[in-house]
């Protein structure tokens, strides 16, 4: 097995704008501005070669099942098992596994487009779009796959997080991303509201593009766009205010210089995490954070150290308006 220590990052100090309110003055309310610090976002080691394929890492509900599908024999020696830390959404393919198949791919000399994936019966259809828009082909089973291929061994695997925006700049990506930048329509927006549906959605979304609208903001849901719809789209926008989630993973395969220049992420106060802001230094795009109105269910478990801050990490939010024009304000938009 070859080995490749990952250094750490160290990211930019950035701007995080909080909702109004009388905790930064009890007579007269306003926004907190915070000044996010520099700070170093940990390596770690990748290790890659070929091997004897391991068994399934699956889901325990898989691996309790009374009826174990039959091995199959790999077709080939360039095979890549994706079933440890299994992508369970667009991000994770995107973010993660992608990324270390690419970069695997260039130190071993293997042209992606000979590689098989292997995922999860179950994968859905939006990862296998994610897969077929890099002409990646792809097999989808619960069962083990007895044979040699590429092994590689990520540790921690949020170790990754240094060097998977260098990882999506080898050549045959940017061929993917040359044809996809080719198709691509000259009438997309500009300045868009990248929102979300379902889970972690504004409550207010009518009262933020009353405000966003007159600015020249376009609302989009990803789920309403294909694969390289949404690639393309961060290609394309200059100016993004995004609803944080996994719609932003496209976010990795622009480029410093490219024409998106400001991203406004607007953040539920139960799911704070600084994965895009590194992301957006990473590839050269200002950042500048937005967190959503605090509730009373979220207080007490914000103060519980010693805990895991997730309980309301999927409620719907409110937005307050006030806190995107300061934010527009400190990146130079209003």
């Amino acid at each position: 097995m070859q080995e490749q220590i990952i250094a750490p990052y160290r990211t930019e100090p950035a701007w995080l704008v909080t909702a109004a309110s009388f905790l930064v003055d009890r007579i007269i309310p306003d926004c907190e501005r915070v000044q996010l610090p520099a700070h170093e976002v940990a390596g770690g080691t990748l290790r890659y070669g070929r091997g004897p394929l391991p068994a399934p890492s699956l889901p325990k509900r898989q691996l309790r099942s009374w009826r174990k599908p039959k091995p199959i024999a790999a077709p080939h020696e360039t095979v890549f098992d994706l079933r440890r830390n299994t992508p369970t959404n667009w991000a994770h393919f995107l973010n993660n596994h992608l990324p270390i198949v690419f970069s695997v791919c260039d130190q071993l000399g293997i042209d992606p487009q000979e590689v098989l994936l292997v995922l999860p019966d179950q994968t859905p259809g939006y990862i296998r779009g994610a897969a077929a828009m890099f002409g990646l082909e792809i097999l989808t089973t619960d069962a083990a796959v007895d044979g040699t291929g590429v092994l590689f061994d990520a540790t921690p695997w949020t170790g990754i997080r240094p060097l998977r925006h260098a990882w999506v700049n080898t050549a045959p990506v940017q061929q993917v991303m040359a044809r996809l930048d080719a198709a691509a329509d000259d009438a997309a927006p500009r300045k868009v509201f990248l929102s979300r549906r379902d889970t972690r959605a504004p409550l207010n979304e009518a009262e933020v593009m009353a405000w966003l609208a007159p600015r020249g903001f376009v609302r989009i849901y990803p789920e309403d766009l294909t694969p390289e719809q949404q690639i393309q789209l961060f290609r394309q926008t200059e100016v993004m205010v995004a609803v944080h989630g996994a719609g932003l993973a496209p976010l990795l395969y622009t480029q410093a210089g490219g024409r998106l220049r400001q991203l406004i992420e607007v953040l539920h106060a139960g799911h704070m995490t600084d994965v895009y802001r590194v992301m957006a230094h990473q590839v050269g795009v200002q950042w500048t954070g937005v967190r959503g109105r605090l509730t009373p269910e979220l207080i007490k478990g914000a103060y519980d150290l010693g805990g895991r801050y997730r309980a309301h990490s999927l409620d719907n939010f409110e937005i307050d308006i006030t806190s995107l024009q300061v934010a527009f304000e400190m990146a130079g938009l209003e």
